[in-house]
C-alpha cells in the first residue's frame, strides 16, 4: 500500500498496529530487490510524498539501512525534494551517514 499511495490504507494498517520498520528478506525479496525496503524507502522510492511525510510523522525511521547499503533519507537527497528532506531530518535522520554499499 505505502509504495501504490494508498494512504487511507496506509493508516488503517498503522492505526491497527502494523510495523513501521518491518522490511522484506528471504528469496523472493532478494528476487525482486527490494530485500530492506521498508514501507518509508518503498514510498519514497515511488514519490508518494504524501505516504512518507504520515509515515515518518508515525515514527518511521528514515535511518533504516537497506541490502544495498541506502537509506530513506538518501533517497530523500537522492530525489532532492526539500519537504520530504525537513521531514526525515525532523524524523532525526543521520545527515552524515556514509552508505557503504552490498557486503
Amino acid at each position: 500500500p505505502a509504495q501504490k499511495g494508498l494512504l487511507d490504507v496506509v493508516e488503517i494498517l498503522l492505526d491497527a498496529g502494523a510495523e513501521l520498520n518491518i522490511a522484506p528478506a528471504g528469496e523472493v525479496a532478494d528476487e525482486l530487490n527490494i530485500t530492506g525496503w521498508t514501507p518509508l524507502y518503498a514510498a519514497m522510492k515511488t514519490r508518494q510524498f504524501d505516504v512518507v511525510k504520515l509515515l515518518l510523522r508515525r515514527g518511521a525511521n528514515p535511518n533504516a539501512i537497506t541490502k544495498l547499503g541506502s537509506t530513506p533519507f538518501l533517497l530523500a537527497s537522492e530525489i532532492c525534494d526539500l519537504d520530504i528532506i525537513e521531514a526525515c531530518v525532523e524524523a532525526s535522520a543521520d545527515v552524515d551517514f556514509a552508505p557503504s554499499g552490498p557486503d
